[in-house]
Protein backbone atom coordinates (compact mmCIF):
# COMPACT_ATOMS: atom_id res chain seq x y z
CA UNK A 1 0.00 0.00 0.00
CA UNK A 2 1.26 3.44 -0.91
CA UNK A 3 1.11 6.15 1.72
CA UNK A 4 0.36 9.25 -0.30
CA UNK A 5 -2.52 10.43 1.89
CA UNK A 6 -1.06 13.82 2.54
CA UNK A 7 0.66 14.36 -0.78
CA UNK A 8 -0.34 16.83 -3.46
CA UNK A 9 -3.26 16.24 -5.83
CA UNK A 10 -3.88 13.84 -7.59
CA UNK A 11 -2.73 11.95 -4.53
CA UNK A 12 -4.28 12.51 -1.17
CA UNK A 13 -6.55 9.62 -0.22
CA UNK A 14 -8.43 10.45 2.98
CA UNK A 15 -10.62 7.70 4.40
CA UNK A 16 -12.60 10.15 6.46
CA UNK A 17 -14.13 11.80 3.36
CA UNK A 18 -17.78 11.05 2.70
CA UNK A 19 -19.24 10.33 -0.72
CA UNK A 20 -20.77 13.81 -0.73
CA UNK A 21 -17.37 15.39 -0.02
CA UNK A 22 -15.74 13.35 -2.78
CA UNK A 23 -18.50 14.34 -5.23
CA UNK A 24 -18.04 17.99 -4.23
CA UNK A 25 -14.31 17.64 -4.93
CA UNK A 26 -15.09 16.15 -8.37
CA UNK A 27 -17.32 19.09 -9.26
CA UNK A 28 -14.77 21.63 -8.04
CA UNK A 29 -12.01 19.95 -10.02
CA UNK A 30 -14.12 19.96 -13.19
CA UNK A 31 -14.73 23.68 -12.73
CA UNK A 32 -11.03 24.36 -12.09
CA UNK A 33 -9.90 22.44 -15.16
CA UNK A 34 -12.69 23.42 -17.56
CA UNK A 35 -10.46 25.60 -19.74
CA UNK A 36 -7.79 22.88 -20.02
CA UNK A 37 -10.37 20.24 -20.86
CA UNK A 38 -12.03 22.47 -23.45
CA UNK A 39 -8.63 23.02 -25.08
CA UNK A 40 -8.11 19.29 -25.72
CA UNK A 41 -8.23 18.16 -29.31
CA UNK A 42 -10.84 15.58 -30.28
CA UNK A 43 -8.08 12.95 -30.52
CA UNK A 44 -6.81 13.80 -27.03
CA UNK A 45 -10.34 13.57 -25.65
CA UNK A 46 -10.90 10.18 -27.25
CA UNK A 47 -7.54 8.95 -26.01
CA UNK A 48 -8.30 10.01 -22.43
CA UNK A 49 -11.74 8.42 -22.61
CA UNK A 50 -10.19 5.17 -23.89
CA UNK A 51 -7.62 5.21 -21.08
CA UNK A 52 -10.37 5.81 -18.52
CA UNK A 53 -12.49 3.02 -19.94
CA UNK A 54 -9.51 0.66 -19.85
CA UNK A 55 -8.70 1.55 -16.23
CA UNK A 56 -12.31 1.05 -15.16
CA UNK A 57 -12.44 -2.28 -16.99
CA UNK A 58 -9.28 -3.62 -15.35
CA UNK A 59 -10.43 -2.38 -11.93
CA UNK A 60 -13.78 -4.12 -12.33
CA UNK A 61 -12.15 -7.33 -13.62
CA UNK A 62 -10.22 -7.39 -10.35
CA UNK A 63 -13.47 -6.72 -8.47
CA UNK A 64 -12.08 -3.56 -6.89
CA UNK A 65 -14.20 -0.60 -5.97
CA UNK A 66 -12.88 2.86 -6.74
CA UNK A 67 -12.48 3.39 -2.99
CA UNK A 68 -10.39 0.25 -2.62
CA UNK A 69 -8.15 1.31 -5.50
CA UNK A 70 -7.82 4.79 -4.00
CA UNK A 71 -6.92 3.31 -0.63
CA UNK A 72 -4.27 0.99 -2.09
CA UNK A 73 -2.66 3.66 -4.27
CA UNK A 74 -3.10 6.78 -2.18
CA UNK A 75 -4.70 8.47 -5.19
CA UNK A 76 -7.57 10.82 -4.53
CA UNK A 77 -10.88 9.03 -5.28
CA UNK A 78 -12.25 12.14 -6.98
CA UNK A 79 -9.29 12.05 -9.35
CA UNK A 80 -9.90 8.35 -10.07
CA UNK A 81 -13.53 9.05 -10.92
CA UNK A 82 -12.52 11.85 -13.29
CA UNK A 83 -9.75 9.74 -14.83
CA UNK A 84 -12.12 6.86 -15.51
CA UNK A 85 -14.53 9.33 -17.13
CA UNK A 86 -11.75 10.74 -19.32
CA UNK A 87 -12.15 14.18 -17.75
CA UNK A 88 -8.62 14.78 -16.49
CA UNK A 89 -6.25 17.25 -18.13
CA UNK A 90 -3.61 15.38 -20.11
CA UNK A 91 -0.73 16.83 -18.10
CA UNK A 92 -2.15 15.41 -14.85
CA UNK A 93 -1.78 11.95 -16.34
CA UNK A 94 1.47 12.38 -18.24
CA UNK A 95 3.45 14.59 -15.85
CA UNK A 96 2.89 12.52 -12.73
CA UNK A 97 3.51 8.99 -11.55
CA UNK A 98 -0.23 8.25 -11.66
CA UNK A 99 -0.07 5.63 -14.40
CA UNK A 100 2.88 3.86 -12.78
CA UNK A 101 1.06 3.80 -9.45
CA UNK A 102 -2.21 2.56 -10.93
CA UNK A 103 -0.55 -0.05 -13.13
CA UNK A 104 1.35 -1.45 -10.14
CA UNK A 105 -1.83 -1.61 -8.03
CA UNK A 106 -3.71 -3.32 -10.87
CA UNK A 107 -0.85 -5.80 -11.47
CA UNK A 108 -0.28 -4.75 -15.08
CA UNK A 109 2.49 -2.80 -16.74
CA UNK A 110 2.03 0.82 -17.69
CA UNK A 111 2.81 -0.14 -21.29
CA UNK A 112 0.09 -2.80 -21.27
CA UNK A 113 -2.40 -0.28 -19.90
CA UNK A 114 -1.47 2.27 -22.57
CA UNK A 115 -1.43 -0.25 -25.40
CA UNK A 116 -4.82 -1.66 -24.44
CA UNK A 117 -6.30 1.84 -24.27
CA UNK A 118 -4.67 2.68 -27.62
CA UNK A 119 -6.28 -0.45 -29.10
CA UNK A 120 -9.65 0.63 -27.66
CA UNK A 121 -9.11 4.14 -29.07
CA UNK A 122 -8.26 2.95 -32.57
CA UNK A 123 -11.27 0.64 -32.61
CA UNK A 124 -13.49 3.65 -31.84
CA UNK A 125 -11.95 5.48 -34.79
CA UNK A 126 -12.80 2.59 -37.10
CA UNK A 127 -16.43 2.38 -35.95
Amino acid sequence: MFDNRYAEYPYGFDESKTTAEINFAIINRLIETKAELNALTEDEERGLEALGTELRGVRKELELTRSELARSTGINPAFLALLEAGRVPLQEVTETTVLDTLAAALSISKNELLLDSLYRYTNKLLD
